[in-house]
């Protein structure tokens, strides 16, 4: 039985159900699709009530059906895709100097477009098209046209529908276009397919393949190894976080010893940039996400040679500082002694800070150029 707790009246509760339920969609067109009367009494049945009776999923199905009725008898009312936010829009002026996202201006079709159908929902901020319903809004294409982007196969680094056959036969590549810099990442890029069915997205000739960065596969990964717990915010979708320009999955990526992953060029014009200015300084040595020392597997041929160059002239330097720190009489600096301080207790860094040391530009040995204090006064 189904007693009705505003008035207290009882019905069966099938008989109410299906009572309700035309009381609801009678009432739809109208827009007071939560109103419902006991047939008995005329009283107002409350809103727990009804969803007791008749299920939040069903109470929901109507309310998009609502929602669909209002927006289709009122002009300028649009519906977020993502999180069903319902609000009021009204077409803008177009911008003739609105760039795409490769920074090139958009033609006055796309401008045009993008006046009349791109919205930003007033809930969760996120761009859709108020044409195709589709999101993020598809910029420099029409609505058909970004349709049929969306269902092309695409080129695993460029993302661009594929017109013709790859030109490799590896099952790792067969979605890779013609592109010159395409190619180029698939000769660096690993050729295996791993057990899960998803393509390695290191490097080419790696010992040991990178982790899938499937993001199922990771949430997989952590459930099974709970030694080795991978980061679930670099899937080969998330973008690199050195250059901030594509996706781990765009080009060959690494892992470093801390299990922080970028993509294998970032880290090679980060090592082999060296120091950003005549003074040797060590911090492109850090990971740019946790600052421990970078630490690379051995069978990257190119980049574990140059990486273990520059940390033994690290070593080098550091032991170069200590004995100069102890010449120079900064050993003896009360900052060292002060608990409060950054550098107590450790001359090693406080060496570093203050001392300054140069490579030869024939010898390639470092040297040490004079205290950091002089000569900022001298460049003063």
């Amino acid at each position: 039985m189904f007693l009705a707790e505003g008035c207290f009246h009882q019905f069966h509760t099938e008989c109410f159900r299906t009572y309700a339920k035309k009381q609801l969609l009678t009432k739809l067109p109208s827009g007071d699709f939560s109103e419902c009367r006991c047939r008995k009494c005329n009283t107002m049945v409350q809103a727990e009530d009804l969803r007791e009776a008749l299920g939040p999923d069903w109470l929901q199905n109507i309310r998009e059906q609502q929602t669909k009725i209002m927006m289709a008898g009122v002009d300028g009312i649009v519906q977020c895709p993502g999180c069903n936010e319902v609000f009021s829009f009204e077409p803008s002026q177009p911008n003739y100097a609105a760039k795409d996202e490769q920074g090139k201006t958009v033609t006055r079709e796309t401008a045009e477009h993008m006046a009349r159908f791109r919205v930003r929902c007033s809930s969760c901020h996120k761009n859709f098209c108020t044409g195709c319903k589709k999101e993020p809004y598809h910029i420099s294409m029409s609505c058909e046209e970004a349709e049929n982007h969306r269902v092309a196969l695409k080129c695993r680094f460029c993302w661009d529908p594929l017109t013709e056959p790859s030109l490799s036969q590896e099952a790792a590549f067969l979605d890779v276009c013609r592109k010159q810099s395409c190619l180029e990442l698939m000769k660096k890029s690993c050729s295996k397919v791993l057990a899960c069915g998803h393509k390695c997205r290191g490097f080419r000739n790696e010992r040991r393949c990178l982790p899938c960065l499937n993001r199922e596969c990771i949430a997989t990964h952590n459930e099974q190894f709970v030694d080795f717990q991978l980061y679930e915010d670099y899937a080969e979708e998330d973008y690199c976080g050195i250059c901030m320009i594509s996706g781990l999955g765009d080009e060959p990526s690494i892992i470093l010893g801390c299990k922080h992953i970028f993509h294998v060029e970032c880290i090679k014009k980060r090592v082999f940039g060296k120091w950003p200015s005549p003074r040797m300084t060590w911090d492109f040595l850090n990971c740019s996400a946790c600052k421990q020392q970078l630490d690379i597997q051995p069978d990257h041929g190119e980049l574990y040679p140059e990486l273990k160059e520059l940390l033994e002239m690290k070593t080098k330097v550091y032991s170069m500082a200590l004995e100069r720190a102890k010449h120079e009489g900064i050993d003896k600096d009360p900052r060292l002694r002060d608990p409060n301080d950054a550098y107590y207790n450790n001359l090693q860094a406080w060496a570093i800070f203050k001392l300054a040391y140069y490579q030869c530009f024939k010898c390639k040995s470092p040297y040490f150029g004079g205290m950091k204090d002089c000569i900022a006064a001298q460049q003063q």
